[in-house]
């Protein structure tokens, strides 16, 4: 059982940091982190939660959270990194475990002497619908990302994964946030090779990861997020 949920938490948890240049308006909130569902299309939830944080200058160490269940259990997680930039933070997860009704209790801590410890209420039946109709498509030099809105929404990341013809993800290649409905790139920009097998997932957000400077005061509410693949192109050559 240990190493199934070792297992799960490797294969369904996923943290992007994003620190900027100095230089922009501090936020009123320095750290601030929410628990929410993740809705991935699956029988039952999953569960997510993130942090973000505003750094005035520069720090090394490392980033820790941990969140506790109402039933005691403890996950945690962590943001490593050598050298920490001036500016805003933001990390995310999400797990496959189902989440309970309850009170749920959030630690963090970043360098600069930034902790946070705050409890919060979460409803496993609050969940954020999926995206509709979501679409990899390759023109030419091109390849296009689009779907439809998710009702509550208010951000939406794309990430892209190389599949082999078994459908097992093998490379990833994180994107971009965006609150618009499609993302376009060139595919040589990206590394992507003809003959290759293609597959993006799309992420819609409760709150809005492109604005930073605000983000700590929008998980004062519950951080709910949705996920949904595409189907598989080949990239012709």
């Amino acid at each position: 059982m240990a190493r199934l949920l070792r297992f799960a938490l490797w294969q369904f948890a996923l943290s992007f940091l994003l620190v900027a240049c100095g230089g922009e308006p501090v936020p009123s909130t320095r750290l601030n982190g929410s628990v929410g569902t993740w809705n991935y299309g699956g029988t039952e939830p999953g569960l997510a939660f993130a942090i973000a944080g505003f750094l005035d200058e520069l720090h090394y160490g490392s980033a820790r959270v941990s969140v506790v269940t109402p039933n005691g259990s403890v996950i945690q997680a962590a943001m490593e990194k050598e050298r920490w930039a001036p500016g805003p933070v933001l990390g995310w997860w999400f797990f496959s475990t189902p989440p309970l009704p309850g009170t749920y209790r959030l630690e963090a801590s970043l360098p600069g002497n930034l902790y946070l410890s705050k409890e919060m209420p979460l409803n496993p039946e609050n969940l954020l619908p999926l995206v509709a109709n979501p679409s990899l498509i390759f023109d030419q030099s091109q390849m296009v990302v689009r779907w439809q809105p998710s009702s509550g929404a208010r951000s939406y990341y794309v990430e892209l994964w190389e599949v082999d013809t078994e459908g097992n993800l093998t490379s990833q290649y994180p994107l971009l946030y965006t609150t618009g409905l499609e993302l376009h790139f060139v595919t040589v920009d990206l590394g992507l090779q003809p003959g290759k097998r293609y597959q993006a997932r799309v992420f819609a957000y409760s709150a809005d990861l492109t604005d930073r400077l605000h983000l700590p005061d929008a998980l004062s509410s519950p951080f709910n997020i949705s996920s949904t693949w595409t189907e598989a192109r080949v990239l012709a050559p």
